[in-house]
C-alpha cells in the first residue's frame, strides 16, 4: 500500500530543507507531498493546512528553531483528534 504523507519542512536554510525533502522522497511505501518554508511562513501554513509531519531543522544557533518547535506543538495540540 502506498500511503501519502503530507510533510512540511521548516528551516531558514533552503538547502537543508531541500535535502530533507529529497531524503523523504526515497522512503519506500510512502508517497510524500512535501513543502518547504522558513520558520514564520511555515507556522502560518500549519495554521491553515494540517500536515501529517512537521520537521523543524535547527541551525547552529538553535533558539529560534526550538521556539518554532514549541509553536508547532501548540498548533498540533489545538487541533481536534482524528
Amino acid at each position: 500500500m502506498n500511503e501519502t504523507l503530507r510533510v512540511l519542512c521548516l528551516s531558514p536554510d533552503r538547502t537543508a530543507s531541500s535535502a530533507v525533502v529529497a531524503a523523504l522522497g526515497t522512503l519506500p511505501g510512502f508517497s510524500i507531498k512535501a513543502g518547504e518554508a522558513d520558520y514564520q511562513t511555515g507556522l502560518r501554513e500549519l495554521q491553515q493546512v494540517p500536515v501529517d509531519l512537521a520537521i523543524v531543522v535547527l541551525t547552529t544557533q538553535p533558539a529560534q528553531g526550538i521556539a518554532t518547535i514549541e509553536e508547532v506543538h501548540r498548533a498540533a495540540c489545538r487541533r481536534p483528534r482524528c
